[in-house]
């Protein structure tokens, strides 16, 4: 989509949104003519809130639920939902994705990994309705939903609750449910235009909101177009990050190039030295280490993406329409957005076996843009929708309601890429066979890298290295296609109250297709390029969908005026194609105490599931390993009782596929099940200061992992030998003894090697496997207080998390520097704010807790010389507004207030820029930001 077809459609679509609004009114108008001298009875104000389908009148239930509203967001100086979203205490898993991370699988997705139990394990809702996951596989492996397609323009509220509510939504619900509520009820046209911009750079960031809507007695319609056009950012912008030389931690380490040409000779594991030859295409040559030597690198720090460019339009529409008995009602939500991700470079590496001496060899050798004089930016549109209908009206005084939805998201992402079959032809050579895993080139002498590795780009050969390169691309697609029915009222009445319900009918169709271009997906050209004829590219592809229906029921029963009880159930009844779950049902219980008017005392126990994930259970890919293969080894040391496979084995290079389990003839994926246990209290201490505490266990079986390499061979070892040879040095990192030798003989095949007699891989596979078990123990805690004074009034809210527990596979992960991970064990975010007439100000603390070092296994580390943790990460954001009138007014926002950055850390070795941890610290780079917002209403 060009720049020009994203303008045109957001005029057609104001332009349909004007139509709308005026037809609208048009018909409202008609509406109120009518004599319509009905009268409803008088009903005290309930709400529904995530987590339960039934209505109420405390918005403090039995379960914790944290609302974010719209003038939430802003008031602590988020510009995205994202934002908001990423800066809750309870979000803090780790994240792998940012345009720090451009070479990641999914660099252009926003994510939230509640209590680190991974991206795709809460579930997402707009407006209490599914919606499709984002169509990329989220690092290869998983589904996620993205974000970053939801404007914060759209938002009225954001529903947050943290913990399973698979007895009510069913399926993903396991660490927590967010539900999106679109803005509503709007009576008036608003229009929104925010400009901002980091201090140190010149990366702009401008957005444009118009919302506007009508209200009668019979109804009411909002319609909103939200544009967003945000420049790139380089390190190259800012003084500390333009130059390798800027490496804050030199007293440690010497900053180095970063390599772009080197020959690396594998028989002595030293570099060539490349003497003078580096500056034929503009390198210099460099000390890499003493050990290893020489090689050709550049100064390039200053080309990283920081954040990356961006164009964004959405359309967001909801109203509702009263026939009288029945209330018709529909929402919309649509995005698109372009993004670009800057990659100044492109490389090409192989192993090379000299046919001339026997040795063999790594060679690697980058292409800049300035080379090829060609841009080498990935592209990534993508289009998505969440669309919704229905009616709502009575049975007597049971409400009805009943209503129909699709949501769909489409991808097309494009990259440059060097084609196999041409880069062979232009840098390999002829292909010779193996040696080993090897694979044997011979140069051709025209541009080989084993011929002419150092060869500048030039007119005279620069068309011949443009014609390997081509443009690799992918167009996804998910949807999310559903019904519901819905009743709810009350049953019986009872001394305390009356007996309540809901109940709930669902169907649901989830669909997914990866389609990669036909060069992910045809014949190889030669076997080492197995499963694409893009070199060094396996990719993925597959399609597959499911069907479910659910039956689902919640009662309240007021025991007594001060205790309710919650009971609830669901059964989801899944399709026997996509999985093995056939029915699964999850049952809840929770109870509200409220021994006085100022206190509540809440918890209860929800069983919780996901269904096996379509990426895990459609998608195929592959990737290359290094292994060491346990049989041929043994076979080789002349089969004896016992061997050391680190000593006396080396590894050997393996291509392996990941395949769907039903597609090498594995038990279909189970569901993952888990439950969740709570206890807290909320306690009104006076009228103006509020206390609440929630402890949380979840709990989460049968977790889907793909198997190891290593893992999977060590257990065929197991089955090829029964069992009778003891290996020492190595142990699987997986549990996989339930694995049956006939499943693994579907995984592994083999084939006889005369010349060196033993039976060497000839395919691997692996799949993903129910096989772990997780369980997360938290406490939250949350504190609000605000009190008037002569000239204003001052608002104080503080939440509070922290990680009390984190197993895994019955390893604690919380306090285990190398398999804990970044988890910070807490995390807090407060916020200050004061006002007085037209005047407000707030600022917001940040607190990321300690996390684990980037490298726990630094010699300084190892040594005691430093932690094996760094300090915590505080951020700040300030926000002033003022209402010049009563229909415009303005606000300033600074993030970062004091441009903290991201925590030192003297275990980052040189080469890994930006030198801090940005998939814990993501965008601190950026530093402090500038925006300004002017609002008018008319």
């Amino acid at each position: 989509m060009t720049k020009q077809n994203i303008i045109a459609k957001a005029v057609k679509l104001a332009l349909f949104a004007t139509a709308s609004v005026a037809f609208s009114a048009t018909a409202y108008a008609a509406e109120e003519d009518n004599d319509d001298e009905q009268q409803e009875e008088a009903k005290v104000d309930t709400v529904t809130v995530v987590g339960s389908r039934l209505k109420r009148n405390h918005v403090e239930g039995a379960s914790p639920v944290l609302i974010i509203t719209g003038d939430d967001m802003k008031k602590q100086g988020h510009t995205t939902v994202f934002d908001a979203l990423n800066d809750l205490t309870i979000n803090n898993g780790i994240q792998i994705e940012g345009p720090e991370f451009s070479g990641g699988f999914t660099p252009d997705i926003r994510t939230l990994n509640i209590r680190g139990f991974g991206v795709g394990n809460s579930l997402t809702l707009i407006n209490g309705r599914r919606v499709a996951n984002y169509p990329a596989a989220y690092q290869g492996s998983s589904s996620a939903v993205n974000f970053g397609a939801i404007p914060q323009a759209a938002i009225e509220r954001i529903e947050v609750l943290s913990g399973g509510g698979s007895s009510i939504y069913g399926s993903d619900a396991v660490a927590g449910v967010v539900n999106i509520v679109l803005k509503e009820n709007v009576d008036e046209t608003t229009v929104n235009v925010i400009y901002g911009r980091p201090v140190e750079a010149e990366g702009n960031d401008y957005r444009v909101d118009l919302t506007t809507g009508t209200v009668t007695e019979n109804g009411n319609f909002t319609v909103g177009v939200s544009y967003r056009k945000t420049d790139p950012i380089s390190a190259g912008d800012y003084d500390k990050y333009d130059s390798n030389d800027d490496y804050p931690y030199a007293d440690i380490e010497s900053p180095t190039l970063n390599f772009d040409t080197y020959v690396l000779d594998r028989n002595s594991f030293t570099l060539v030295d490349p003497g003078n030859q580096c500056e034929n295409f503009g390198s210099e040559r460099f000390l890499y280490s003493e050990s290893l030597g020489y090689m050709c690198g550049r100064d390039n720090i200053a080309l990283t993406n920081f954040r990356n460019e961006r164009e964004q339009l959405s359309v967001f529409a909801n109203g509702t329409y009263d026939l009288g008995d029945v209330e018709l009602f529909g929402e919309l939500l649509y995005n698109s957005s372009e993004s670009s991700v800057d990659r100044y470079s492109i490389f090409i590496q192989e192993r090379i076996f000299n046919v001339n001496n026997g040795d063999y060899y790594t060679v690697l050798r980058s292409f800049y843009e300035s080379d090829l004089q060609r841009s080498l930016d990935s592209k990534f549109e993508d289009n998505s929708y969440n669309a919704s209908f229905g009616a709502r009206g009575y049975f007597g005084d049971h409400e009805w309601e009943t209503s129909v939805y699709r949501s769909e998201y489409e991808l097309e992402s494009s990259r440059v890429r060097f084609k196999a079959q041409e880069a062979i032809d232009v840098f390999f050579g002829d292909f010779l066979g193996y040696a080993g895993a090897t694979p044997v080139f011979q140069g051709n002498g025209t541009f080989g890298l084993w011929d002419n590795l150092f060869a500048q780009v030039d007119d005279s050969n620069r068309d011949l290295v443009n014609s390997a390169l081509g443009t690799q691309t992918y167009g996804n697609e998910t949807s999310s296609t559903g019904a519901q029915f819905m009743l709810r009222g009350d049953l019986w009445d009872m001394e305390a109250g009356p007996v309540s319900y809901a109940a709930v009918l669902e169907y649901e169709k989830q669909e997914l297709k990866f389609k990669p271009d036909e060069l992910i997906t045809q014949t190889p050209p030669f076997p080492y390029t197995s499963g694409s004829g893009w070199l060094g590219l396996t990719g993925y592809d597959g399609q597959g969908d499911r069907t479910r229906t659910a039956l689902g029921m919640e009662m309240n029963i007021p025991f007594h005026e001060t205790f309710d009880l919650n009971i609830a159930a669901r059964a989801d009844k899944y399709d026997k194609d996509s999985s093995s779950i056939g029915t699964r049902v999850t049952p809840s219980v929770k109870f509200e105490w409220r021994p006085a008017d100022n206190f509540l005392f809440r918890g209860g126990y929800s069983e919780s599931f996901r269904a096996p994930d379509l990426v895990q259970v459609y998608s195929r890919t592959g990737f290359y390993t290094t292994v060491t293969d346990l049989y041929s080894c043994w076979q080789s040391l002349g089969e004896p009782g016992t061997f050391d496979a680190i000593d006396e084995c080396t590894g050997t290079q393996i291509f392996a596929r990941r395949l769907g389990p039903g597609e090498v003839g594995n038990e279909p994926l189970k569901d993952e099940t888990g439950d969740t246990r709570w206890a807290g209290f909320v306690y009104d201490i006076t009228d103006d200061l509020t206390f609440q505490l929630d402890w949380q266990k979840v709990t989460l079986e049968d977790r889907v992992a793909q198997l190891s390499s290593s893992s999977l061979l060590f257990r065929e070892f197991e089955c090829l030998t029964n069992g009778s040879v003891q290996v020492t040095g190595s142990r699987p990192s997986q549990d996989l003894s339930d694995i049956s030798c006939d499943q693994v003989s579907n995984l592994i095949t083999r084939v006889y090697n005369p010349d060196d007699d033993v039976d060497e891989i000839n395919s691997f596979n692996v799949t993903p496997r129910n096989i772990s078990e997780e369980s997360v123990e938290s406490l939250d805690a949350r504190l609000m207080y605000g009190f008037d004074i002569d000239y204003g009034r001052f608002d104080f809210v503080v939440n509070y998390s922290h990680l009390l527990s984190h197993e895994f596979d019955g390893v604690e992960l919380r306090d285990d520097p190398i398999l804990g991970g970044w988890e910070p064990r807490s995390n807090i975010n407060a916020t200050a704010a004061y006002s007085y007439n037209d005047f407000g100000v707030a600022l917001t603390m940040l607190r990321r807790g300690s996390t684990t070092v980037y490298d726990p296994g630094h010699p300084l580390v190892l040594d005691g010389t430093l932690s094996d943790r760094v300090p915590p990460h505080f951020r700040y954001n300030l926000t002033t507004s003022y209402n010049w009138t009563s229909d415009f007014r303005t606000r300033l926002t600074i993030r970062d207030l004091f441009d903290n950055g991201a925590p030192r850390d003297r275990t980052i070795d040189a080469n890994s820029f930006p030198w801090y941890n940005n998939f814990v610290y993501g965008g601190a780079g950026i530093g402090r930001e500038v925006y300004l917002e002017a609002t008018y209403v008319f």
